[in-house]
């Protein structure tokens, strides 16, 4: 896959922004939140010859053809003044294409109006609202916070994780998501609503989930007064990825049964319903039973998107019932693999009496650009050890050094060069390829990534996440269309109540 002429020629564009903004001496965004909570994001409507042209950061993001005339020019420069350019002062009103409106605040300014080639239609600082995300197939990043390197600081782990967090907000991610596990260092994040409440005051648009919150490990009055907490507290950027669980380890140190796993989540998950749709509600379950109460915190924006993790029928016919986004991990494997559990997941939709057509789905992956192949190699030696802590987990097979998980090869574990022929691991162009064909084989509607694992390093993700959205990304275009256009849209979730 190469990439376009149309792509290419963009670049003197770019120059030409980049220029006028130095020139300019005007402050750049610096991808804040606004204080109105609703318009974050630069975004500037123009006309180019049925060509999008998409800047993130000051970085050309995407060249789709057929698009038709009008799209969203997203600059991480939103103070140029030069040639002609009108400029939306602090305190100006703005009107988005499709009727947001909105401020700008403090001693900002945006691109309002260019001169040919282009003729700018409005500029603002926006964030797409919740119904507008769900109707975009993206990219998100994934965080498991875990280490390989006994004594690793678990401050400098978050930290790391925070930073990376904000650079997907920059790069236009679309939701970061958060592990949640407890008591080794496979993962050190025991509670990813902490984590996303913290990144809420770090970022301006991106949704922030968790990936999972293992609900039968909680007192659920508590659960759901959180989640309305921190819906709240990031202005309804909350997506919330909820799952079973499967590692008896940690089960039995909360002294549940994994084996009432599933139905604790379907019984939290009924609750959670009443909870944010009605005023008051009370329920009678085999697990839970709750008086009549009202959770006070409430999410901001309606019910936020449910996710659900697993690769079993369970989850799956649990998503078609409700009207949940099934998400999965690609583990080691590849394109083949992602089609076989797209069948999977069909066949359960089918079996609910749903349109095997319309399935939103959510796929996890590995992902890391690389020059060499020893880089490769090291960095796929960093996914095997952490899907060999993940496997023994699973199997009940885990052999503890004190806080550390000793490495058990899988008894189905290929050959590490096998596994780096399925993984998104490589130079731009191999990525792009591989994940072209994953896409077209799993029509996803979401693809988070996993870039920083076991000991691999905080600089290799940060690159890694620039070049998917600034490479990568107008490859896998070039080859498919628009991403936007592929996938099923994941549904709306109901109302909340007052």
């Amino acid at each position: 896959m190469k990439k376009s002429g149309t792509f290419c020629a963009v670049g003197s564009l770019l120059q030409e922004l980049q220029q006028a903004c130095r020139q300019s001496g005007l402050p750049r965004h610096d991808g804040q939140r606004e204080a109105d909570g609703n318009l974050q994001h630069p975004v500037l409507q123009a006309r180019n010859s049925g060509r999008e042209i998409g800047l993130r950061h000051g970085i050309v993001a995407h060249v789709p053809d057929g698009r038709g005339d009008d799209f969203d020019l997203r600059l991480g420069l939103t103070s140029v003044d030069a040639g002609g350019l009108e400029l939306a002062r602090s305190g100006e009103s703005i009107e988005h294409r499709d009727g947001h409106a909105g401020t700008l605040k403090r001693e900002r300014a945006a691109v309002k109006r260019s001169p040919a080639p282009f003729t700018a239609a409005a500029c603002a600082l926006y964030s797409p609202p919740a119904d507008e995300r769900r109707r975009r197939m993206d990219f998100g990043y994934f965080g498991l916070m875990g280490y390989r390197e006994r004594g690793t600081p678990p401050e400098r782990v978050f930290r790391e994780h925070i930073e990376q967090v904000k650079h997907a907000d920059r790069l236009g991610f679309g939701t970061a998501w958060f592990a949640e596990h407890h008591f080794s260092n496979y993962c050190i994040c025991p509670s990813p609503l902490i984590m996303a409440a913290r990144c809420a005051g770090e970022t301006g648009r991106i949704a922030l989930a968790p990936a999972v919150v293992v609900t039968p490990l909680y007192q659920p009055a508590r659960l759901l007064a959180e989640i309305g907490m921190v819906d709240s507290l990031s202005g309804g950027r909350l997506a919330l990825g909820v799952g079973s669980g499967y590692q008896p380890y940690e089960f039995e140190r909360f002294g549940q049964d994994l084996a009432n796993a599933r139905p604790m989540l379907e019984e939290f998950l009924d609750m959670l319903d009443l909870a944010f749709t009605r005023e008051t509600f009370s329920y009678a379950g085999a697990h839970y039973s709750l008086p009549e109460t009202h959770i006070a915190a409430r999410p901001a924006q309606g019910m936020p998107d449910i996710w659900v993790a697993g690769d079993n029928e369970f989850g799956h016919r649990l998503c078609a019932r409700r009207g949940h986004v099934p998400m999965f991990t690609g583990r080691w494997l590849g394109a083949d693999y992602l089609k076989t559990m797209r069948e999977r997941i069909a066949a359960s939709y089918a079996a609910e009496g749903r349109d095997t057509d319309a399935i939103p789905l959510g796929v996890q992956r590995f992902l890391c650009v690389t020059r060499s192949r020893a880089e490769t190699l090291a960095y796929v030696d960093n996914a095997r050890h952490q899907m060999r802590l993940a496997s023994a987990l699973r199997r009940r097979a885990e052999v503890m050094d004190g806080g550390m998980m000793t490495e058990v090869p899988m008894s189905d574990e290929p050959p590490l060069e096998d596994m780096a022929a399925n993984l998104l691991v490589g130079d731009v162009e191999t990525v792009a390829e591989r994940l072209a064909a994953e896409i077209r084989a799993a029509r996803p509607s979401h693809m988070m990534f996993h870039f920083q694992v076991g000991g691999s390093s905080h600089a290799a993700a940060m690159d890694s996440m620039e070049k998917l959205m600034t490479d990568i990304a107008p490859l896998v275009e070039a080859e498919l269309g628009p991403l936007d256009a592929i996938g099923a849209p994941r549904p709306a979730p109901a109302a909340a109540a007052a």
